[in-house]
């Protein structure tokens, strides 16, 4: 990894704290996202994120609009605004995909972390040779440098930008 912050991949919390109002880390990570767009830092997602993503967020946004109008209106309202998410996502940082090599990998980390969509993340940071993981899930925060992955806060990972650039 290098002590340049040019790729980084960015976890289904990250992006959800920066879509999502109302969420504690948010701030940070809307400050990240925009200060890595600003100084050409590549921004990275795994693409099995992206269903997390559009459902977490419809069902936050069906939340928060319950009791503004009739069902139907309001979970179309949702769908859309969680498609706005997915889409802004897609314009703003770069899918890393996944084959059965990333399944391979992420089966081998097993037994230093048992959550299997965080070994795949990790999987992910490795086919796109992310130089970090930015997290707010803090077992992955423990776990990813057994992986051989640095993983850092949103806040953290601002602060390593700003020094840098």
């Amino acid at each position: 990894m290098s002590q340049v912050a040019e790729r980084v991949l960015l976890d289904t919390n990250v992006w959800l704290d920066a879509f999502l109002p109302r969420r504690a880390a948010g701030r940070a990570a809307r400050e990240l996202i925009a200060y890595a767009l600003q100084h050409n830092v590549v921004l990275l997602y795994p693409v099995h994120i992206v269903p997390d993503v559009f459902y977490l967020s419809f069902i936050a946004i069906k939340r928060s609009l319950q009791g503004q109008g009739p069902d139907e209106l309001v979970a179309q309202a949702a769908r859309t605004t969680a498609w706005e998410y997915v889409n802004t996502m897609h314009e703003i940082a770069t899918a890393v995909g996944a084959d059965g090599s990333d399944v391979w990998l992420a089966s081998k980390w097993e037994h230093l972390h048992p959550d299997v969509e965080d070994n795949m993340v990790l999987a992910a940071a490795k086919r796109a040779k992310a130089d970090y993981v930015v997290t707010g899930d803090k077992q992955l925060l423990t776990h990813a440098p057994l992986a051989g992955v640095a993983a850092v806060l949103p806040q953290d990972m601002l602060d390593v930008l700003s020094k840098i650039g």
